[in-house]
C-alpha cells in the first residue's frame, strides 16, 4: 500500500515534542530524529523517533544512500583503518 510518510530533523537544543498536532494529526507515518535524542512525550502509533545512536550503523549499511562525499569519506577511513594509520 502506498502512503504518506513526512520527516522532521532538529539539531543541537532543540526538542522535538512527540504528541505535536502536526505529528499526531497527519494522515501517514512520521519519522522525526533529533541529534541529541531530545524528544518529549509519547508517540503515537504514526509517530517514530529515531535514535541518535542507530545512525552510524544505518549510514555504513546503506552507504549507497549516502551523498557521493560521504562515500569518499568512508572508503579513506577504511583504508586507512585497514592500513592501521587509524584505529578504532
Amino acid at each position: 500500500t502506498r502512503g504518506y510518510i513526512a520527516v522532521q530533523v532538529k539539531q543541537g537544543s532543540e526538542r522535538i515534542y512527540l504528541e505535536a498536532q502536526e505529528y499526531t494529526a497527519f494522515d501517514g507515518d512520521v519519522f522525526v530524529f533529533q541529534t541529541r535524542n531530545l524528544y518529549e512525550g509519547s508517540p503515537s502509533q504514526n509517530v517514530h523517533p529515531l535514535d541518535a545512536a542507530d545512525m552510524p550503523r544505518f549510514c555504513l549499511e546503506h552507504l549507497d544512500l549516502m551523498p557521493a562525499n560521504i562515500q569518499r569519506w568512508v572508503d579513506v577511513w577504511k583504508t586507512l583503518t585497514e592500513a592501521r594509520v587509524v584505529t578504532i
